[in-house]
Parts: structure tokens; sequence; C-alpha cells
């Protein structure tokens, strides 16, 4: 922010200040939905005359929310001050424009007053015929007020919706709004609550798009009202809504305000009377601008409720037929529900919550308190050969029981649950992953947003028994990716919390390892678990049955530290174990050609679950930048380290393994694709290396 100005209590005399706002963000600037703005304010003439310029726009030029340009004229005659807003505009210059000079005028006995206020937005308007405020003491009808008053008049007239939510930076793009509004308000706040609000459809329908099924759905609205009175502190209101394609809806609300020294509150002792109505047809327009949910069916509801509003007696039922839940991204389909729950007293109870999956069925049964603090909620399922998941990597058929408790902001978890088959596909190795210290701006963080802990306090997952092989892999649990096509089995019991998360048990995985082309049996596939994850104890064994010697890897140790060893029967040279299992045949007959590939192969088995090659970890530790062994032939194999000087220069050493070769070498990168490199040493030589890559 900068300011600078010029200001004088002598009416005549000279009036100046400017101020520069930058950026002004209403709570986290790294939040992406808080747009900043910028601001001047120019102020210039004299406490006698004077006139105020204000320019507010959206930091971003092309975002036209929230511009608005104002001028404003006022005199300051000894305390009473006049003066008119002369010119109200939004940033486009035609979404909001002022049709006329506005009056206005303020006084610290009087207050403030603003009158006769006519807003063009687009084809509709906003009427502001007053606005009164007068501070506490003020003397009015007779009488003088002990707290200030606030009194405000007008109407709306085919005032667009879409053209406000625009200009709030409120636009969906998975809807089309033509809705206009009428509507009008007449309030007053001073010793008591008094006001008329409403509000009704004028014309117009919304249109959203099923970002799922690519169609869209008009809503075929035929009424929208909303009327909210006060007479006196007691307050009314009620909402009227029918659609063709949605249904219909009716609310009713009465109670009333609490007056306080500081102004007026809705207490917890303040009496309730609510009645509230619904048959809906369709359900999916709730979630037709998601683009991973949808939701449908049909569903009634009545509710009344008396009492108070801090104990609130509810009576009343939702219903619902036909409903489904498809969320197409985890494979979720649950289709042909059907619901039943019950409104008594405090309490919200789900008696039926019944789903139909592509094989199998859900259910449900649950209660919550809607008055008690925290929350409290507890919710029972039963899955009966539940395709819970389907998709082509992924996919599962469960039964079994789970009960969730929530209490406040923690949710416990029990269940036992028996897996019958199903298919899970690793993700390829290799992928980058971000630390958990990188933050990305404007991303929402998914870990800060769920405001549940949940924790595990006993949940058994069963994956059957052992299978006898052959097996047939549609009857089973299968574990696909990363070269491991297998069927897992055993049983799990998971405990703690998501962030230190317990398992306890023992699963095995049989089925086939693929490997340098060779396809290996898994012939012992066990993780022991009896703690934290990360603490799984590793006994793996996968061979390749050549005859008369098999060859293979053993993996021990734990998930943390896994050791990984080549085994053979009968026991031979680690050369041999690694030749036979990479070409199936013994270190001896292997040719020329093939050597280079065993060297690539034992770099890959000594640096597995590493990122960085076991050449380069050794070249570090020395404090080099590479080391490679490199030829084609027994004759001419032989190792090269280098070390980066600079950007472009770079020193290196050439040694042959076998013969005579014994090289220095100076590489100075001219260009991106030219070198000049120099040798010097058992063979001397300037060249110039073009170099070039290709996909």
């Amino acid at each position: 922010m900068s300011a600078k100005g010029q200001f004088s209590t002598i009416e005549t005399d000279p009036l100046i200040s400017n101020v520069a706002i930058v950026g002004l963000t209403n709570g986290d600037p790294e939040d992406f939905d808080n747009k900043p703005i910028n601001a001047k304010f120019d102020l210039t003439g004299s406490l006698a005359q004077h006139q105020l310029a204000i320019d507010i726009a959206n930091a971003n030029e092309n975002d036209p929310s929230f511009g608005v340009k104002s001028v404003i004229e006022g005199a300051l005659n000894g305390e009473q001050w006049q003066g008119a807003i002369l010119n109200l505009v939004s940033q486009d210059e035609k979404t909001l424009r002022l049709a006329r000079p506005a009056p206005m005028s303020f006084s610290p006995r009087a207050g403030f007053t603003l009158n006769d206020m006519l807003m063009q937005v687009l084809d509709g308007q906003i009427q502001l015929d007053s606005f009164v405020y007068q501070p506490a003491g003020t003397q009015s009808s007779g009488s003088r007020s002990t707290k200030a008053v606030l009194s405000t008049q007008g109407r709306l007239q085919q005032l667009p919706v879409q053209v406000i939510q625009d200009y709030l930076g409120l636009a969906s793009t998975h809807a089309e709004n033509t809705l206009t509004l009428n509507g009008a308000w007449q309030i007053k706040l001073a010793e008591q609550v008094n006001m008329d609000i409403s509000l009704t459809r004028a014309g117009g329908d919304i249109v959203l798009h099923d970002v799922i099924k690519q169609n869209k759905q008009a809503m075929g609205l035929n009424a929208l009202a909303f009327k909210m009175t006060s007479v006196n502190n007691q307050l009314s209101a009620e909402a009227n809504l029918a659609s063709d394609y949605a249904g219909t809806m009716q609310a009713k609300l009465n109670t009333s305000f609490t007056s306080t020294p500081n102004g007026y509150v809705l207490s917890q002792q303040a009496p309730l009377s609510f009645k509230a109505e619904a048959n809906l047809q369709h359900l999916n327009w709730l979630t037709l601008h998601d683009t991973t949910t949808n939701i449908e069916g049909t569903l009634s509801l009545a509710m009344d409720a008396n009492g108070t509003l801090g104990a609130p007696k509810l009576a009343g039922y939702v219903r619902g037929s036909a409903l489904s839940v498809i969320i197409p991204s985890q494979g979720i389909a649950l289709e042909n529900g059907v619901l039943d729950a019950s409104f008594l007293d405090e309490t919200f109870t789900v008696k039926q919550l019944d789903f139909a999956g592509k094989t199998g069925t859900l259910h449900a049964q649950g209660e919550t308190n809607f008055i008690q603090r925290p929350l409290q909620l507890s919710l029972k399922v039963q899955a009966n050969r539940l395709t819970a998941l389907s998709r082509t990597d992924r996919f599962v058929v469960v039964s079994g029981d789970g009960e969730m408790n929530v209490n406040g902001q923690r949710a416990l978890i029990d269940g036992q649950f028996k897996v019958h088959r199903g298919l899970f596909e690793l993700p390829k190795a290799g992928r980058p992953t971000l630390d958990d210290d990188v933050v990305i701006i404007g991303k929402e963080d998914p870990q800060a947003r769920a405001k549940i802990g949940i924790t595990f306090g006993a949940l058994t997952i069963d994956f059957g028994n052992k299978p006898t092989i052959p097996y047939d892999e549609s009857r089973q649990f299968i574990l696909r990716g990363q070269g491991v096509n297998g069927a897992l089995s055993g049983q799990v019991r998971l405990a703690g919390s998501l962030q230190q998360l317990e398992a306890f048990g023992a699963l095995e995985v049989n089925g086939t390892y693929l490997a340098y082309g060779q396809l290996l049996n898994i012939e012992t596939g066990q993780v022991n678990l009896s703690g934290p994850i990360s603490n799984a104890g590793l006994n793996i064994l996968a061979m390749r049955n050549l005859t008369p010697t098999r060859v293979g890897v053993r993996l021990t140790g734990d998930v943390k530290t896994p050791q990984l060893k080549l085994v053979s029967e009968p026991e031979t040279s680690n050369d041999d174990k690694l030749s036979l299992l990479v070409l199936g045949r013994p270190m001896s007959e292997a040719g020329n050609s093939e050597l280079a590939l065993l060297s690539v192969a034992a770099g890959a088995l000594l640096s597995q679950g590493d990122s960085v090659p076991l050449q380069s970890r050794i070249a570090n530790m020395a404090g080099l930048d590479s080391l490679d062994i490199k030829g084609t032939s027994d004759t001419d194999y032989s190792v090269n380290v280098g070390k980066r000087i600079s950007r472009q220069l770079t020193i290196g050493y050439e040694k042959s393994i076998f013969g005579l070769l014994n090289v220095a070498k100076l590489t100075y990168q001219l260009t991106k694709r030219i070198a000049i490199e120099t040798k010097a040493g058992s063979e001397n030589a300037l060249d110039v290396v073009y170099s070039f890559s290709f996909d």
C-alpha cells in the first residue's frame, strides 16, 4: 500500500489524498479461490467542495469479477456533509451501472442517509429507495432510541442471477442460468426487529450439465419463492420450490429474536416451530456439477420440529427408492437403493439403507444426534458378496460386517470382511512423487480438508486360504503389476490411525514374477505383519526352473531395508547364478556380446529399491560424477570415471580391464550438441564430437 496527501481544517484549502493498494486479499493469500484486488482512492478539492474517485479491480486483468469504479462528490458545512454518488459502474462498464446520481448526507447527530439509488444490472434493476442509519439516542417519532436505528427499503426487478454470480466470482461452468428474480424489502432494526423481505422467480430456468453422461438437463422451474417477516422480534419465514424435473419442496419456520444491549440474537432458548416437506423425483441435479459422482433416485421427506432452537423435538421421516450412487473413477456402482429413516426428538435414525452392487448387496443402519456436541454417529454395514469396486485395474468382491463410530473429529472403524475375489494392479514403478514438505499453491490439501481423523480399532480382512496350483484367477484376489502376477491369501488385522497404521497377521503371494524377460515361479511369498506396516517382514523366493541347476532370488529383511540375494540349487558361484538367471546358461557359455547385459543386470539387482543406479552411488561416494563399465567383447572392456569441473568442462579417466588402454580425457562442451575431447596416454587424440538423441 502507498499513500500521499495534503489536508487542512480550513474549508477552502486544497485537499489532496492518493491511496493505492496492490494485491489485497481476504484470508489466505495462497488460497486459489481468494482473488486479490487492486484499489485506488483519489480525493481532490477542499472540505467545502470535494470529489472522491474509487477504482477497484481484480488483480487479474482478464477477470472482471469484483471490479467497480465510482465517483462521489460532497461538501462539508460545519458538521453537516451533503453529497451524492455521481457514478458507479462495474469494471466491464456494462454489468452494473448507476442510472442516476444518488443523494446522501451525514452528520454525527442525525447519522447517514442514502436515497433513490437505482442500479441497472443488464436488463434488471436494484432500486434502493432509502438507507438510513441513526446513532443511539436519536430522537425519532417523539421518543429517543437507546439503540442505533437502521432502516432500509427497496425492490428488485428482473434481476439476472447469472450476472450476479459472474460478478461475485461464483460462476459455474456446469450450468446455464437464465433465472431472473423479483423482490422487495423493508427493514427496520431499532429497539426491536421489524422487517418484510420477499423474493420470487420472475422468469427463466436453470440448465445443468451432466458431466458424466455428457448431456444437459433443464430444471423446469415453475415456482421459486422466499418470504421472511418479523414483527416486534417475532420471526416467520417460508420457502417454496416447484420444478418439473426435481420435484417440490416447502418449508416454514417460526421463532423469535432476543434483544441484547449489543443488538439481536437467535438464542438457544428461542421457541421453535418448523415444518418441511419435499417430494423429489430426481436427485442427480444435486451432483450434476460434480465430475466424479452421480446420485440418482426419488426421495420424500416430512419433518416437524418444536421446542426451542437449542433443544428441538423432531418428528418425521425420509424415504427413498431407486437410489443409486455411481463414482466411475473409483469403480463404485451401487443401485436399486432403498432408504427408510426417521426423526424422533433429537435423533435421526436410519432404519434401512439397502443397495445392490453389480453382484451382491449392501445393508446399513445407524443413528446420529443432531444436538449433542461433539457430533455422535453410529453406523453399521453388512456386505454380502458385494462388488465394492469394479474397474479394469481394481476389482473386489467382499462379505462381512463393519461398524463406524464417530465422536467429534475421531472416527473408529471395526469389522471383519472376507475377500472372495478381486484384482489390484500395482502402480508402475519409477513414477516420481513429491516429498511431504512440497506445497502446490492453489491445490487443496485433502488431509487439511479432512476434519475427521480415522482410526482402526480392529479391522480384519481375510483373503482366504492358500490356493492349490494351478488355480482359477477368477476365484482369487489377484495382485498384478511390477512383474508380480499372483494370488493373495492370508489374513491381516489393521489397527491405529492412518498416520500410524499397524498391521498384524500374515499374507502370502502365489504366482509368478517377471524379471529380465524371464518368468520366475514364486515358491515362497510370505509377508509377516506384527506392527507398523513399514516393518513388515519379507520372506520371498522366486525361482527359474532350469536343468540341472535351479536359480532365483530371495528377498528377506523388512519393507524399509529389504535384502536381496541370488540363490541356486545346487549351489554355484554368484557369476553363474546371475548368468543362469538372465541368460539361462552359465557364465562360461555366455557370448561376448552378452557380458554387457550381465553388467547392467548386476547393477539393477544391487540397486533394487533405489532411484539412483549402483554405479552412480559408488561414484558419488568417491567424490566423482560418473562411473561406467562399457565394451562389446572380452578384449575391449574398460572402466570410465569422470568429474565435472564446471558447466562446460569435464575431466575423465579410462582404463582397460584386459587390454593396454590407459587414457586421460578432457572434454569441453562448446554447444548443446558440439564438444571438443582431448586424450592423452596410450592414445593421444583431439576429437570434435557431435551428439544427438532420439526416442
